[in-house]
């Protein structure tokens, strides 16, 4: 029997057997309790902004062939998101400097997605990557990759230019662009161009893509700048119109159209907090499946 479950029987009453001294270097060490230390780095601001030989790469790397790949969406905990709002923001500017490069002048974009979860969150980015740079640019909304080529050489389209965000064939948390000219898909030289073109603009823009809070609130910034914008061209258009019919009526008609894009503009981040938290939302039910 064992020692601790062992009596002595005595005379007059039941004692308890003597201690056993144990000596063993494995007995004298203290116990080991799990405990979850969380980093020091935790605590401090965000990392500065990486060099300009980091960004180069960040962008490099998302070139697949003849189109633009990356994980949106974080559904496991080694997934690194590598196509972030800011990177496809930038990469849509660089579209727009890349037809420009080819004498296309009155440059108008459409843009469309699949299904994928992450294209509520791209979207708008792309759009307002477009307009930073003086294009005009068209929401299709969920298309097909055949109908976004198509929409170019339609007749009396407008439309010069098309981007689909598809993965096409991956898995569901990645997403990618595809770029559409009237003479087909761009070739793998053009994507590299596009991407050299975005990482030089996310330098000057300092937008750390590694920090998941900046580069969103760059984005939205970005949106917000360009309703802000097309606002105040309404306004100034309203004016001329209502100048006509006298000073209170223009002033009116100004203030009335102040009023109604500021109440868009707050819809419009409304929503864009919405998709984020979205977002996040299903990358925890993902995680946890």
């Amino acid at each position: 029997m064992h020692a601790a479950a062992q009596w002595q029987r005595s005379q007059h009453a039941l004692v308890a057997p003597k201690r056993q001294c144990v000596t063993s270097a494995a007995a004298r060490a203290p116990r080991c309790r799990s405990r979850v230390i969380t980093a020091v780095t935790a605590y401090l601001p965000p990392a500065a902004p990486p060099a300009a030989a980091d960004v180069a790469h960040a962008f490099k790397r998302l070139q697949n062939g003849s189109d633009v790949r990356g994980v949106a969406l974080a559904v496991n905990s080694s997934d690194t998101i590598t196509l972030t709002p800011a990177s496809a923001f930038f990469i849509a500017a660089g579209f727009v400097d890349w037809l420009r490069s080819r004498g296309v002048a009155d440059i108008k974009v459409a843009v469309g997605c699949d299904p994928r979860v992450s294209g509520p969150l791209l979207m708008p980015a792309v759009l307002a990557g477009l307009q930073s740079v003086g294009a005009a640019a068209v929401d299709v909304g969920l298309s097909t990759t055949p109908a976004m080529f198509y929409g170019i050489i339609a007749p009396g389209s407008s439309v010069n230019g098309s981007i689909m965000l598809t993965a096409s064939h991956m898995p569901m948390h990645n997403n990618g662009l595809k770029f559409f000219t009237a003479e087909g898909g761009l070739g793998k030289p053009d994507i590299a161009a596009i991407l050299e073109t975005a990482a030089a603009k996310c330098e000057a823009a300092a937008v750390p893509l590694g920090d998941a809070i900046l580069d969103a609130a760059y984005v939205l910034q970005q949106v917000h700048d360009v309703h802000t914008a097309f606002r105040d061209a309404v306004c100034e258009a309203a004016a001329v119109v209502m100048s006509s019919r006298g000073t209170g009526l223009c002033e009116a008609a100004r203030q009335q159209t102040s009023l109604s894009y500021a109440v868009l503009d707050s819809i419009v981040l409304r929503q864009l907090d919405k998709v984020v938290q979205e977002h996040s939302r299903q990358a925890v039910q993902m995680q946890q499946l």
